[in-house]
């Protein structure tokens, strides 16, 4: 099995882990049965006249070939109940097709090992049998004298049994329409997962404030035992968010407070903060949505379109006509907003007094205002990129970006503002 699974690239995981657990009950059957059948037949050659026995070898292959067939179509059986995992697409295939196929391969390698070593190793092992070695241990006696009254009982009331059967399986089916129909469970992991977003272009320490009285409403709650907030992420993340968002992982107890309940009486309170987007999940529950809608929601609406503004508009109307659904709980729309950005407009005109180009000018912007990789710096275990680019005073501001200095072909240092139209406007966070 870690062969066959090594040739399709799977690694040993929890899926495969997995498959290979729930088989292991299931490896030992077949052996098991050619062993019992074998072990059966030598007993009877034994017993017979010394004239009418049969060679060793032969009875041990006779006894082989009989549950040859059978053994192979009840494995074949038990691996078909698995082919509808690799046929699944999305997250649900790439979760459960490792672990059908592990379980699958495992299960045909102990039906190989079942009809090449089990008979050479039974041919090898039980040729001491004795014909006297017939009797049963106290624990299939046992297990004998409880199954007979149990099997008389189904063989003379054969249409009773059959009957039954058949009226719970019915049954069986018929409570379909209430089962749940998610992927996954609810998950009860024991800690939260809150995201809370305000107006972008909130400046640090009001954020701060905000996530402070956030802080302040959770653990004010008898459940919740601890909490800790990371706001804003680096720009070079791969998840770069704001200083206006943080990510608060909220540490709880339900032993005594119904997690539901829990659930309710914070969103509630959390409403008291002004200006807000709040979404209360669980780490992996946000994990596993991020993978299905590309957002930290069980359910993500998305919209496309080249008028920003005008999406805007119907992700509202969206929103409106899904408020008043019955289980809808945490429903927003992404907090976008304008935010001030300084706009850099090639003007080709007076470039081409200089002997410019537009590369020349996006290059020249780059290393200037948002640097360039000029070597690495090592401290200790830590290795630090080392970032060049002007000094803050002049790129803090309008005017010192007008007046920052660039290099033209001709080795004159002349002024940025005088080759680009230099303006302020505003645009989508």
């Amino acid at each position: 099995a870690m062969l066959v699974l090594k040739v399709f690239g799977l690694t040993v995981n929890t899926m495969t882990l997995g498959g290979l657990a729930i088989a292991v009950g299931v490896l030992v059957d077949d052996a098991i049965i050619y062993v019992e059948n074998v072990y059966r037949r030598i007993r009877q050659n034994l017993g017979k006249p010394v004239a009418e026995q049969r060679p060793y070898d032969a009875v041990v292959a006779a006894a082989s070939s009989e549950i040859r067939g059978p053994i192979a179509m009840a494995t074949f059986i038990i691996i078909v109940v698995f082919v509808p995992f690799f046929f699944l697409s999305g997250v649900e295939g790439r979760m459960l097709k490792p672990l059908g196929l592990a379980y699958a391969v495992s299960i045909f390698a102990s039906l190989l090992v079942a009809v090449t070593v089990t008979p050479a190793m039974s041919s090898w092992l039980l040729r001491k049998t004795s014909p006297k070695q017939h009797g049963d241990g106290w624990l299939v006696r046992t297990l004998k004298q409880m199954y007979r009254p149990t099997l008389n009982f189904c063989l003379h009331r054969r249409w009773f049994v059959l009957g039954a059967s058949a009226v719970l399986v019915v049954l069986a089916v018929a409570t379909l329409p209430f089962l749940g129909r998610s992927f996954l469970p609810e998950f009860n992991e024991g800690t939260l997962n809150i995201s809370v977003a305000t107006v972008p272009g909130t400046s640090l320490e009001e954020s701060h404030k905000i996530g402070a009285m956030v802080e302040d409403i959770l653990l004010a709650h008898t459940a919740v035992k601890s909490t800790a907030r990371r706001t804003g992420r680096t720009e070079m993340d791969e998840h770069s968010m704001g200083s206006h968002a943080h990510e608060l992982e909220v540490e709880t107890d339900f032993s005594k407070h119904p997690k539901k309940e829990v659930m309710e009486e914070l969103r509630r309170q959390l409403t008291m903060v002004p200006g807000t987007v709040i979404t209360i999940g669980q780490p992996i529950s946000h994990r596993i949505d991020h993978m299905l809608s590309g957002t930290r929601a069980n359910i993500a609406v998305k919209i496309f379109g080249t008028d920003l503004y005008q999406l805007r508009k119907l992700a509202e109307q969206v929103k409106v006509q899904m408020e008043g659904l019955p289980g809808i709980v945490d429903l927003s729309v992404d907090q976008q907003t304008d935010i001030p950005q300084v706009r850099i407009r090639a003007n080709r005109e007076h470039m081409a007094l200089y002997g410019l180009r537009p590369a020349d000018l996006d290059e020249l912007v780059d290393i200037a205002f948002l640097g360039v990789k000029a070597s690495e710096v090592y401290e200790q275990n830590g290795r630090h990129d080392l970032i060049v680019r002007y000094a803050p005073e002049y790129r803090d501001n309008l005017e010192a970006v007008r007046n920052s200095l660039i290099d033209a072909p001709t080795g004159a240092r002349i002024p940025l503002a005088m080759v680009p139209d230099i303006i302020v406007d505003k645009g989508p966070n």
